[in-house]
């Protein structure tokens, strides 16, 4: 059974549309992923830097005894 002009017309559009709207499904969904990323990141960076200010500011004296400096293993980690 051949097909008619007409239907391999649909069918090359069909395919054609479905190719182009793959590819830009595609780089819509590779943008979103890196601004994700970015985003993620970035939230990750500020809490990492609240964490180390808290732990410098409030457990810090906690490792030395007053009067004394910081120890090998305190210095290290800060």
């Amino acid at each position: 059974m051949a097909l008619t002009i007409r239907s391999r017309l649909i069918i090359w559009y069909m395919l054609a549309f479905s190719a182009v709207l793959l590819l830009v499904l595609g780089v819509l969904a590779l943008e979103l992923k890196r601004q994700l990323d970015n985003e993620i990141t970035k939230t990750l960076r500020t809490e990492e830097h609240w964490i180390e200010t808290l732990f410098e500011q409030e457990f810090l004296p906690l490792l030395t005894a007053p009067g004394e400096e910081y120890d090998e293993l305190a210095a290290a980690c800060f």
